[in-house]
């Protein structure tokens, strides 16, 4: 916690230097202009130049997305465009541009596997190499390209040491982990052009296996040699596993599913080769799945499989007729009854009118004798 010393071979002494107040100093970086940079633990970046007597510091603002990413800094590195580039701890990796005093930050959230970058260097193609708590990272600075190497890719450990990293005068680089070093020329590095095809591998129905030709097996054949497989209404919970014949980085291979006619996107998976559907309606399933390999080539080529689920026998095409000839056996009934009972009806108003038709005319025929009576009565009184 002294600060930063100098040391003067002339008078064989050392000597503060105030531009950078006491604290724990992890790591000393000159540029091309002389100016001297110093990260701290917990205090940021202090820098300062003798000549032009220049000095100051960078830290970490929660509130400016534009600052460095954090103030624990672990590696001070000057790229061969002059660029500055700290790797901190739980900040990434921070670009610094001096004439906007703005940085732009790689973490997590833009690809990287961790936020402690322990190790920067840079290759003759001027492309960086970073060391992480969680594997090598390779960077193009000018499309912001990101690939991760980890043990799948043949790494002794995943996690590297603080500042240690070296590249030798032929461009050869040398990274120390926390179980060996290892070595690589990024010049001999080749792309992993197959892209592996990828094959049903197996299926199992309601958490079992169906045996082949086995009574009520849904499977007739090898899962390998089948595209398309029936199942029955209480068979509709199954799982499917699929795998790459990938020999190159297995680990890394990546697949992405889709069943068509329940997903309408496809679906990622890092690791996982095997995929769980439960209870699903009766109906036509198309499960579709390619992968990629260690260098993200996806496959253009997708392998299909045809899963057809049947309804229960009270939902299949037979029983839905016979509930239409019941149904229209049931109409016909009550419309034949409905009809016989209005015909009744109507009967029995038809009655009910002659009735009382015949009392009219009686009753008119007696008003007419009463009144034929009464006049004939009259003029012989």
């Amino acid at each position: 916690m002294g600060g930063l010393q100098k040391y003067n071979a002339v008078t064989d002494q050392f000597i503060r230097v105030n531009e950078v107040p006491p604290n724990f100093i992890y790591r000393i970086q000159q540029d091309h202009n002389g100016t001297i940079w110093v990260g701290t633990i917990d205090n940021g970046v202090y820098y300062f130049n003798e000549k032009t007597k220049e000095h100051g510091d960078l830290r970490y603002d929660s509130h400016n997305k534009n600052s460095i990413g954090s103030n624990f800094i672990l590696d001070i590195f000057e790229d061969n465009e002059k660029n500055l580039w700290f790797g901190s701890e739980g900040g990434g990796l921070c670009k610094y541009n001096p004439a906007s005093n703005i940085f732009k930050r790689y973490n997590s959230k833009t690809g990287f596997p961790s936020n402690t970058v322990l190790r920067i260097l840079q290759d003759d193609k001027k492309k960086f190499w970073i060391t992480t708590t969680r594997g090598l990272v390779y960077l193009d600075p000018l499309t912001d390209l990101i690939k991760v190497y980890t043990k799948a890719n043949g790494l002794l450990n995943d996690q590297f040491n603080y500042n240690s990293g070296f590249k030798d005068s032929s461009g050869k680089m040398y990274f120390g982990s926390v179980k060996g070093m290892i070595s690589f020329e990024p010049n001999t590095f080749s792309e992993n052009n197959f892209v592996p095809p990828v094959y049903i591998t197996g299926i199992q129905v309601n958490n079992k296996e169906p045996v082949i030709n086995e009574k009520n097996s849904p499977l007739k054949k090898s899962i390998f040699y089948t595209n398309n497989i029936s199942l029955k209404y209480n068979q509709s919970s199954f799982s499917i596993d699929f795998a790459a014949l990938s020999y190159t980085a297995p680990e890394m291979t990546r697949y992405m599913y889709k069943m068509e006619g329940l997903d309408k996107n496809w679906t990622y998976l890092s690791t996982n080769r095997k995929v769980y559907f439960t209870n699903l309606a009766p109906g036509k399933y198309v499960f579709k799945v390619k992968a990629a390999n260690s260098s993200d080539a996806w496959n253009k080529q997708i392998t299909t499989f045809t899963i057809n689920i049947a309804p229960p026998f009270w939902q299949s095409a037979s029983a839905y007729l016979l509930y239409i000839v019941i149904s229209a056996v049931i109409i016909y009934l009550l419309v034949s009854n409905y009809h016989k009972r209005l015909a009744e009806k109507n009967k029995r108003k038809i009655e009910l009118m002659e009735h009382e038709k015949e009392k009219e005319i009686y009753q008119a025929k007696i008003e007419f004798f009463t009144n034929v009576a009464h006049e004939i009565r009259t003029p012989l009184t």
